[in-house]
């Protein structure tokens, strides 16, 4: 009966873990969102107009439709580049193209319909919006090509960071946002807390540091960030990593920093001391591509790291004419002896 009982709890385990890795994370907080109203050409609100949001990488389409106020909210959108296409009987079908959605925004997406017939298309392609307008978030957007062409000593993406105003680094832990300590900002990468707790040291340390060339982009909150973060007084830094897309790309990366390639230092090369010798190696790729097109996609990084350094150091010793006596042994009479780091010497 007890061997009955254990395996029905370990097939409901297993249940809850495949429902787990299958559903979709409706909480995750690097997506964005799409939102926007619907008019004629004389303003006036469409209502029940049906909008479709797609991926243009992955074809994967997003069906809402427009209230009775003209409105329309597509969100939990992965950061990419988007195609708004409206339609409504009685009025030609409006395209509005090249949608560039970075993480953790929310951006308004207003579209005119003109009558006609449905096989009419109209296609405007979508400009950057200078300024915010649907949120009060003051942030920052870290793309990807900032992200894989500025040099990188070490290949840090969190050292970019800096690039945002009122960013100090600090190195292994969570940096310091807007005058907040280091212990009070927050680094998520893909809506996935990434520091660990607190242990009274004031600093927040990081539990992973993913390869550049796995990074898609990041945000650097330093503001009146949403209300989704929480338990935080600083900043916050929002990280989205690659994923696959219907077309199979990879890449492949080596770097290599090397002593033999480096001049001793001033005050080395003054006082006559060698350069240390260093020697670093980074080398790796990924590829991404479709299991099934518009469906499914992977997406694998590698990266390598080996390194070695000898450093040149200095040090204090005893002069020689700090050398004890003689040392007496301590068995012998205890009380015509002092004590000094366990060692018996006359007095």
């Amino acid at each position: 009966m007890q061997s009955r009982s254990s395996a029905y709890w370990s097939v409901a385990l297993c249940l809850v873990l495949i429902v787990a890795f299958v559903s979709p994370l409706r909480a995750q907080q690097f997506t964005a969102t799409i939102q926007g109203i619907v008019q004629d050409a004389t303003s006036a609100l469409v209502a029940g107009a049906e909008v479709s949001v797609i991926n243009i990488s992955t074809n994967e389409v997003r069906h809402v439709t427009t209230d009775r106020e003209g409105a329309y909210v597509a969100p939990q959108l992965k950061p990419g580049i988007f195609r708004v296409v409206v339609e409504r009987a009685g009025f030609q079908t409006a395209t509005v193209d090249e949608i560039k959605l970075d993480v953790q925004q929310t951006r308004a997406v207003d579209v005119r319909l003109d009558i006609g017939g449905t096989s009419e298309t109209v296609t405007v392609s979508a400009t950057v919006a200078p300024i915010a307008t649907v949120s009060s978030t003051i942030s920052q957007t870290i793309e990807n090509k900032r992200v894989v062409d500025l040099p990188l000593n070490g290949r840090n993406p969190f050292s970019l960071a800096t690039l945002s105003p009122g960013v100090i680094p600090a190195p292994g832990s969570s940096p310091f946002i807007s005058g907040g300590r280091n212990a009070t900002s927050e680094v998520t990468i893909d809506g996935i807390s990434n520091v660990n707790a607190e242990n009274n040291v004031s600093i927040l340390d990081l539990n992973y540091t993913p390869s550049v060339d796995a990074v898609q982009e990041f945000s650097v909150q330093t503001n009146a960030v949403g209300a989704e973060f929480g338990r935080l007084g600083g900043g916050v830094i929002n990280l989205v990593t690659k994923s696959g897309t219907n077309e199979l790309r990879g890449t492949l990366f080596g770097f290599l920093r090397d002593s033999a390639l480096d001049a001793n230092n001033f005050f080395s090369n003054r006082a006559g001391i060698q350069k240390g010798s260093f020697r670093r190696k980074q080398f790796g790729g990924n590829i991404g591509g479709p299991i099934r097109r518009g469906r499914t996609f992977f997406f694998i990084n590698y990266e390598g790291v080996r390194q070695g350094a000898a450093n040149v150091g200095t040090f204090t010793v005893p002069l020689p004419e700090w050398r004890p006596d003689e040392p007496v042994l301590a068995e012998r009479d205890a009380t015509h002896y002092g004590f000094v780091g366990g060692v018996a010497r006359k007095g």
